[in-house]
This record gives structure tokens, C-alpha cells and sequence, in this order.
């Protein structure tokens, strides 16, 4: 099918406009695509699209750009080059204040554009496929519920926010596709560490996204359909300064299914993998400097599967739906010497899972919360940021299944694993505030100092968090060190005790960055984390649940990171070493974390060549760690066999490798612009080996490989 999709693409160029010009407008501060800003030429005027491109003939290569809250522009473009245009002010104001002070920490967080977020080779329709490429993230298991691995951390450990709101995941749970669509993200900004006192109730990564804030001047959207989903979005002026962005999106593999799917296979589905989500998101700016917004999201979920497979340990049948949502309302202030964002949020999630005629599993998670980020310039070499973070979190957990253990997956077969009931509710409420000093103490240097303070309400403990950070920049080369406290409570089943103390970590990172050439920067970085007051599993008490606090755990590596920027053309070489081990009490023997994985290494690139990208992506990784079973004794009393388990997490799963394709063909006409893709994941079909499923006697096994994601070819229409 990609072949036959790609020979028709070949049959149509008398579509394309002849020898054609794109180029992108973007934020020349934060780097955003700039979605409709009008650009004129001698003979005729277009917008830019929701990604900032435009497409001229190459006669009308001198060009005025302008677009609301902007300075306008006029210069010569060339095919694929960057315009940047400034808010109303900016560049007088940078004249003007020769040492204005410094308006934010010295954070070693990575910005993605929306370009590199969509064009990820691999990533289909997936918004942070980008974030997986990166150094520090590693391959998750399959039990992180659309979580990421960051510098040998747990799943649990880092934070994943929207608009700054905290979300228990970002992927639809069955189909690795992030919840908000690419249409609908402005940027994402990763911290695999060191972050600043903003964000707390994390001892790993911070993954932040935010959706798109550029003004709307003229109705616009797109439609996109492809072997994996369909959706559309929207974005229209309403009245004045008042405008909407809404979307609608649906998986489309359980509609393929029962035709790719045979039906005589062991494991089948009777009901595929199916997703919708939708958005809708309200903008009022009064003023150039102030933008309210009102932004819903809802996301569901559902998957049914039948085992047919009468040596397998899994159940009969599963059945599995889940439910996401959110209203997140935000008030932001850009001003001259102070900055504001005020955020509000409620929302409601939940899961359900029945696994045969006996075992089920029910969850339900509520949350209110308020949390206001403000900055201030005190002088022209001083500034303040300080901010608070109150919620309400209300948790039920229903269930009669095996318990998973802490971390990875359990060595033994499942169908051997001891059957629990739960009942139980508690909240997670959380009370936060912070305070940080930006301190320009030379030319060249910053300097953040900040503590957090945060208390958690179901355990009744508080965390106080110092935390710094340090910041050089002498021409081509900048250096970047952080050093902190961080602390999370705990959640899902270990949230339900109110003894099992929160998880504390130091965290130390330091980065060495250098800018090449124009567009082209090499860094290399070093961290060390140390954690304390880990969850120990511990069966002595058969009444309770089997966890405690006490283990402690440390992280160490080095990351690489070439990254090449030329136009539309991006590209970039990460590496990451990194050693993850614990210990699960004090006389205890240290033993690597199902999180370890020495090697991760990625090469990517993605370029224009007239109407035509091409992208191409090869990651390798280390493979997970496991507890081996060495042995088994049967136990006539019992009529079964019970495994001998080697050195806990000892043995490690075969590397896994993969190489993604991506290919677009685009043709602009009238206003509109037409995108033909085929993107293709794995496209060799290495197989990543997740679990060994083990006969009932335990003497032979056999390798469980994760779900290899179908091609992803489709249409994508914008305006």
C-alpha cells in the first residue's frame, strides 16, 4: 500500500505551483509559527498556515509580512527560510535597556517547534514522538501507562502538564497517540532534570506542553485521514478580539482490523484498539499583552481482547475503557517589568478493566486546582518569580486482581500470581508555593536561587525543596549547571497508605553547549541523581498492602546532543549513558532498576526539497531489565510448579532497534494546501522483547513482543 500511495503521489505534479517558495514566519523570541499573518507582494497576498508556512511563486520573493501584536516586515524570502517577526516594541525595548534583567531561571530545558513535533519520522500522528528522541529518554515498559523513562527514573517520577496543569498521562492508552493533537500544541519544552521551583511533585523529568497561542486573524483549519485516525480542527475569529479553536479526532485501526486482523490468531481483539478525543478552547484578548482562554478536553478509550491460547497466562478475555478530561482556564499577562499567568482546572478521569469472569479493576480520580506563576523585574540586573500551586485531588480504587509489583513486570506467570481485593478512597491534596532570584551577577552569568515548599495532605508531610541553578554565555558557548531537591508523593495503590513517606531526590546536572555554525549547536551533559525514602515491596504482612518506605536509588550518565537547524530542514544525533540501581533496605545488596538502560542512541533527520520532505529516524536501545526464573519445584499440595527466581532485575532483554520513514508530498492551490504522507514506524519490523511467558512448568518460555504500530498513510488538508 505505501508503494502504490507513493506512485500516485508521482502521477499528479501538474498541481504544484512551478517553482514554488516556502517559507515559515515564527515568534522571533519564543520561536512559535505565526498562524495567520498576512503576506503581500507586489501582485497578490496570502496567510500564513497553523504551521507559519506560506507558499509563493518565485517571483514575489520580497514580501511585507504583518500579524496582530507584531512589528511588520519587509524582506527578500528565500525557499525555505525563517521570517521573524517581534512583538509591537520588542526591538526598541532591547535598544533601549542594555541590561534588562533576566526574565527567567537558568533552565536546561529543550524547545520543540511544531514543525519538528509533526514531521517526526515515526511519529505518525503522535505530538511527542519528537520528546522520545531525545537524550534522556528511554524505551518505557509496557505497564508506564503513556509515561516516559527520563535518566533512569521511574514512569511515576516526572511530570507531564498541559497549559501547566498536571495530567496523570499524555498518550491514549492503546494507541501510543498523544491526546491533544499536533494541530492543537504550540510548543513542548522537555527538562530531563534540574528543573527550576516551578514545578514540583516530580523527582524525574518535566515534560511541559502548551497549546497554541497565536492570535487568530482569519478562519482557518485542517482535515487530516489516514490508516490510523481521522480528525479535523478549526480556528475562527468569532467577534473582535473574541476567537475558537475545536477539534475532533477518531482512531481509525479498529475499522481496519477486522480486515488486516485474520481471524484464527491466538490473541485477537473483539473490540480494536479505539480512541476519540475532542478539544475546544476559547480565546479573548483584550489587550496585546493579555490573552484569556478557556480550553476543554475530553479523550476516550477502549480495547477488548480474546486469548485463545491455552498455554498462555493471561486471561481468557479482557476488556478495558478509559476516560479523560479537563477545563483548564488561563489568564496570561506579558507586561514590561511583570508577568502573570493564572491557571484554573478541574477535570475527571477514570479506568475500568475486567479480566475474565473474575478479576476486574476499577479507578476513578477527580482534581480542582489554582496555581499562579508571576515574574517581576526589580532592576535591571534583578528579577523575582514567585508563584503557588493549590489542588484537590480525589482518588477511588475498586479491584480484585493480582497486584503488579513496583517495578517492571513479575517473573512469574500471571495466572500464578495470588488474587487481591481493594476498596479504597483518599485524596491527594497538595499545597505549594515558591520563591526564585534571577541574578544577572555579571554580563555574562545568571544565577537562580529558589526553594519550594510543598505539602501533601493524605500523608501529612512537608517537603522544603532548595534549589539552584547557574547560567554562562560568552559568544558561541554557554554552560548551564543545576543543583536541587525534589520530592513527590505517591499515588495509584501505594498512594493509598498514609505511612509510606513521599520520595525525595537530589538531583545535580551540568551542561556544556556550544554553537558551531549558525543553526548548528553540540551539547554534552553529565547528571547524578540521588533518591531516598523509596517504595519497598514487603510481604510480611498478608492483611496489607505489600509496600513500605526505606529503599534508596541512584542515577548517573551523560548525554550528547548535535542539533541542526537550516530552514525547513532539521536534524539531530543523541546519545545517552545511564546507570540506574537501588537498594531495598540497609542491608540489602545494590541491584539495577527496571528503569536501567545503558545505551540509547538516536539519528534523525527531516528535510524539504521543493514540494516534496523527507524524514528518516534510527533509534537503538538497551533492553529492559527483568528478574530471570532459574529453575521450578513442583508442589504436589498445590498441583503446581513454583519458580526459582535468579538476581532480581539481573538479566536484560536483547537490545531493540528500529528505523522510521517518513515521506510527504505537498501541493498548494488557492488558498489551500494539500499534504499526502506515508509514515512508517519499525519499518523493518524488529520486534522490542517486553516479557518471557513461561509454560506451567517453567521449562521452556517464550518472548512477548510489543505491538509493532501500522503504517500511517493519509491525506492532510489546511487552510
Amino acid at each position: 500500500m505505501a508503494r502504490l500511495l507513493g506512485f500516485a503521489l508521482l502521477l499528479f505534479p501538474s498541481l504544484a505551483i512551478a517553482a514554488p517558495i516556502t517559507a515559515t514566519v515564527i515568534d522571533g523570541v519564543t520561536m512559535v509559527p505565526i498562524a495567520g499573518a498576512t503576506v503581500t507582494t507586489r501582485r497578490a497576498a496570502t496567510r500564513t498556515t497553523l504551521d507559519g508556512s506560506f507558499t509563493l511563486d518565485a517571483s514575489d520573493a520580497d514580501v511585507t509580512i504583518a500579524a496582530p501584536g507584531y512589528d511588520p516586515s519587509t524582506e527578500r524570502v528565500a525557499a525555505g527560510g525563517l521570517v521573524l517577526l517581534f512583538r509591537e516594541g520588542a526591538l526598541a525595548e532591547v535598544i533601549q535597556i542594555e541590561h534588562r534583567a533576566p526574565r527567567a531561571g537558568a533552565s536546561d530545558a529543550t524547545m520543540l517547534a511544531r514543525d519538528e513535533i509533526r514531521n517526526q519520522p515515526g511519529g505518525g500522528a503522535d505530538g511527542l514522538a519528537a520528546v522520545r528522541s531525545l537524550p534522556g529518554v528511554g524505551t518505557a515498559p509496557p505497564t508506564a501507562g503513556g509515561r516516559l523513562v527520563i535518566r533512569g527514573s521511574s514512569p511515576e517520577d516526572s511530570l507531564l502538564t498541559i497549559d501547566g496543569v498536571p495530567v496523570p498521562f499524555l498518550y491514549h492508552s492503546f494507541n501510543n497517540t498523544t491526546i491533544l493533537p499536533v494541530a492543537m500544541i504550540g510548543a513542548i519544552a522537555y527538562a530531563p532534570g534540574g528543573f527550576g521551583v516551578e514545578e514540583g511533585r516530580a523527582t524525574g523529568g518535566v515534560v511541559a506542553l502548551t497549546t497554541d497561542d497565536t492570535p487568530i486573524t482569519a478562519a482557518g483549519g485542517e482535515a487530516s485521514a489516514s490508516f490510523t485516525e481521522a480528525s479535523a480542527h478549526v480556528a475562527v475569529p468569532l467577534w473582535r478580539k473574541l476567537s475558537m479553536r475545536a477539534g475532533l479526532r477518531r482512531s481509525t485501526v479498529d475499522l481496519l482490523a477486522p480486515v488486516a486482523v485474520p481471524d484464527d490468531l491466538m490473541i485477537g481483539f473483539t473490540t480494536p484498539p479505539r480512541f476519540y478525543d475532542g478539544h475546544l478552547q476559547l480565546e479573548w484578548r483584550p489587550r496585546n499583552r493579555d490573552r484569556v482562554a478557556i480550553l476543554a478536553l475530553t479523550s476516550y478509550d477502549r480495547l477488548g481482547i480474546v486469548n485463545r491460547d491455552p498455554v498462555s497466562d493471561l486471561p481468557a478475555e479482557l476488556s478495558a475503557t478509559g476516560r479523560f478530561g479537563r477545563v483548564i482556564a488561563t489568564w496570561k499577562h506579558d507586561g514590561t517589568r511583570v508577568d502573570n499567568r493564572l491557571v484554573a482546572a478541574i477535570g475527571a478521569d477514570g479506568w475500568d478493566t475486567e479480566l475474565g469472569p473474575a478479576q476486574e479493576l476499577h479507578a476513578r480520580h477527580a482534581i480542582a486546582l489554582v496555581r499562579d506563576d508571576v515574574s517581576i523585574e526589580l532592576g535591571a540586573r534583578l528579577a523575582l518569580r514567585t508563584g503557588f500551586h493549590v489542588g484537590l485531588e480525589d482518588n477511588q480504587i475498586r479491584s480484585r486482581t493480582f497486584l503488579l509489583p513496583g517495578e517492571g513486570l513479575p517473573a512469574e506467570r500471571l495466572d500464578d500470581l495470588p488474587i487481591r481485593d481493594v476498596d479504597a478512597r483518599y485524596d491527594a491534596n497538595l499545597a505549594a508555593a515558591y520563591a526564585a532570584v534571577d541574578l544577572a551577577a555579571t554580563e555574562h552569568t545568571v544565577v537562580t536561587s529558589g526553594v519550594r515548599v510543598e505539602h501533601y495532605g493524605h500523608v501529612h508531610e512537608t517537603r522544603v525543596m532548595p534549589r539552584l541553578q547557574l547560567a554562562w554565555k560568552r559568544g558561541a558557548v554557554a554552560v548551564r549547571g543545576a543543583l536541587g531537591v525534589y520530592a513527590r508523593d505517591l499515588d495509584q495503590l501505594e498512594g493509598i497508605s498514609t505511612v509510606l513517606r513521599p520520595e525525595t531526590a537530589t538531583q545535580a546536572t551540568t551542561t556544556v553547549e556550544v554553537e558551531l555554525v549558525e543553526g548548528v549547536t553540540v551539547a554534552a551533559s553529565g547528571f547524578a541523581t540521588a533518591r531516598r525514602d523509596l517504595v519497598i515491596e514487603d510481604t510480611t504482612d498478608v492483611d496489607e498492602l505489600p509496600y513500605r518506605s526505606g529503599g534508596r536509588g541512584r542515577s548517573r550518565g551523560g548525554e550528547f546532543l548535535l542539533r541542526a537547524r537550516r530552514g525547513d530542514s532539521f536534524a539531530w544525533l543523541a546519545y545517552t549513558y545511564s546507570r540506574s540501581d537501588r537498594d531495598d533496605g540497609a542491608f540489602t545488596a545494590s541491584r539495577p532498576t527496571a528503569s536501567d538502560q545503558p545505551h540509547v542512541l538516536t539519528a534523525l533527520a527531516s528535510t524539504r526539497r521543493g514540494a516534496w520532505r523527507f524524514g528518516v529516524r534510527w533509534q537503538l536501545s538497551s533492553g529492559m531489565t527483568y528478574t530471570d526464573v532459574v529453575g521450578a519445584t513442583y508442589v504436589p499440595e498445590l498441583d503446581r510448579h513454583i519458580p526459582r527466581l535468579g538476581a532480581p532485575f539481573a538479566a536484560r532483554y536483547p537490545t531493540s532497534h528500529q528505523l522510521d520513514l517518513r515521506v510527504e508530498r505537498t501541493w498548494q492551490r488557492r488558498g489551500w494546501r494539500l499534504v499526502g504522507f506515508i509514515d512508517i514506524a519499525n519499518s523493518y519490523r524488529h520486534g522490542r522483547v517486553v516479557r518471557y511467558q513461561y509454560d506451567p512448568t517453567y521449562a521452556t518460555r517464550k518472548p512477548i513482543e510489543d505491538m509493532i504500530p501500522l503504517p500511517s498513510i493519509g491525506l492532510r488538508a489546511e487552510r
